[in-house]
């Protein structure tokens, strides 16, 4: 939250040919302490202030050179912005700092509309999803480290989501080197066929049944080329072969890839692309490999002990070494300097939430 009593934001931007996606601004930052700043970068700067177009607006950038590194700097108001990347900087340099107002230790801000460009609408119009996701921390002192403190998702009065006991057996579904999971919790769209499935979306998740069933949605790292190894988990109690043509015809309608599945832990079906991933959740449930029924047992209690509308885990250490093993030349991650640094990002904590619907938001609370 605080440098010195400032806050402070590191901003992800997604998309292509960019030096850095990375960008940094300090806020409430006195004139005399940007005065004093402005004089420090001097020292290293690199070249004349340039004016860089955001939309309608000139931005005043300061190259500068630091150690090698080539970076942006410009300071905005009560603010100064940092970048590699002058186009990121001069974006963060347009953007009102008064608005910037922590109400926790730490907080991770998901912008919806940027983040999911592509399933923005179905998130807003279908699952009714209003607004941007707001993950919040705080600072623990005793144990030195930031704990889950609760997430924001604003939801519309049209939303999907409802509210459902979560089963054990999903739970081992989940194999325990997942760095990434959600799920949620929705009115019943089964039976898997299309015809079904276009009526439920037509509706906007109008459904015959009372009962709400779960869906879930699984990271399990990056593949060699740097694809996403993700699944999803639907209930689906149905193995005739007639019905799992249909799940192919369902899922497969697209160039880009086939969608493979399997039945697992009984009472569901997990989809994806990848057959190493649907294997390690059948490795899971078959109890060959552990899976996150073993992670904690506070966890499963406190999953499993009410209804949740939705929850959400992530182990940023997995994350971390799984970044760190894809920029690696093979090379590289044979030396004990690379072994060293995947050990210490291992020991980096996981986080998780679940929680319900209050005052028209999706509120989840930290579970440790």
């Amino acid at each position: 939250k605080t440098l010195n009593g400032h806050p402070i934001s590191v901003t992800y931007f997604g998309g292509v040919s960019r030096v850095s996606p990375m960008g940094v601004t300090l806020y409430q930052v006195s004139s005399v302490e940007q005065e004093v700043l402005d004089v420090l970068f001097k020292l290293f700067k690199s070249g004349e202030v340039v004016k860089q177009g955001v939309g309608d607006k000139q931005v005043s950038v300061i190259p500068f050179n630091f150690r090698g590194n080539k970076l942006a700097i410009a300071f905005h108001q009560q603010c100064v912005s940092i970048s590699r990347d002058p186009k990121i900087m001069a974006y963060l340099a347009k953007e009102d700092c008064s608005k910037f107002t922590p109400d926790s230790d730490a907080q991770v801000i998901v912008h919806t509309k940027e983040f999911f460009t592509a399933f923005y609408p179905l998130l807003k119009n279908f699952v009714g999803v209003s607004g941007d996701i707001k993950f919040s921390f705080r600072w623990e002192e005793t144990g030195s480290r930031f704990v889950p403190d609760g997430t924001n998702i604003p939801l519309s009065s049209k939303t999907i989501l409802g509210e459902a006991k979560l089963p054990e057996s999903m739970l081992q579904a989940i194999p325990a080197e997942a760095s990434l999971w959600s799920l949620a919790s929705m009115s019943d769209f089964r039976p898997l066929d299309i015809s079904t499935l276009s009526q439920y979306f037509i509706s906007r998740g109008k459904s015959k049944s009372k009962e709400n069933v779960q869906v879930l949605l699984i990271f399990l790292g990056m593949g060699e080329k740097g694809e996403s190894k993700t699944a999803i988990i639907l209930p689906y109690a149905e193995s005739s072969p007639t019905k799992m043509q249909q799940i192919t015809e369902l899922f497969s309608e697209t160039g880009q890839y086939e969608v493979k599945f399997k039945k697992v832990c009984s009472d569901y079906l997990a989809l994806s692309p990848y057959l190493e991933a649907l294997n390690q959740i059948e490795a899971s449930c078959l109890k060959k490999s552990p899976s996150f029924k073993q992670w904690s047992d506070n966890y499963n209690k406190q999953l499993i002990s009410a209804p949740v509308m939705a929850a959400s885990f992530i182990h940023v250490g997995e994350l971390a070494a799984q970044s760190l093993q894809l920029g690696a030349p093979k090379e590289i991650q044979e030396t004990d300097e690379y072994k060293q640094s995947r050990e210490l990002l291992l020991e980096l904590p996981n986080y998780l939430w679940a929680g319900t619907s209050s005052a028209g938001n999706l509120t989840l609370k930290g579970i440790e």
